[in-house]
């Protein structure tokens, strides 16, 4: 019974942990991203450094569900790992069509901003 005590709290701890990284992760990189669409043509230096800053951090998100895969059917994990990277991959052929439709007559600076925001409520 002691053993129990100790597993069930360990896993709540590991819960809360891999929910604060995951937290950190989106959060941190969506913050990067909405700084990122401030910015004007004459600072590529700092937009190159939120950019990287951002994917790094966005790293985080990994610990949180890569994991999941494993705690709910540990013998199925890569083929619901397949499953889920495959559709999490149709973004990349949805989203240039909604770029296409979304930026129609407007300026470059109105659009980027506006892509940036939805990308980190997307995210």
């Amino acid at each position: 019974m002691h053993s129990c005590v100790c597993e069930c709290s360990y896993d709540s701890m590991m819960g809360s942990v891999i929910d604060i990284v995951l937290c950190k992760g989106s959060f941190g990189a969506s913050a990067l991203l909405i700084g990122l669409s401030f910015l004007d043509c004459t600072q590529t230096a700092l937009a190159v450094t939120l950019l990287t800053i951002a994917v790094s951090v966005s790293g985080c998100v990994f610990s949180g569900y890569l994991v999941n895969h494993i705690d709910i059917a540990p013998q199925y994990a890569g083929t619901l790992m397949g499953i889920s990277n495959g559709i999490a991959a149709s973004s990349g052929f949805i989203a240039p069509y909604l770029a296409s439709v979304l930026t129609t007559d407007v300026s470059a600076s109105v659009v980027f901003m506006n892509l940036f925001v939805c990308l980190c409520i997307c995210q």
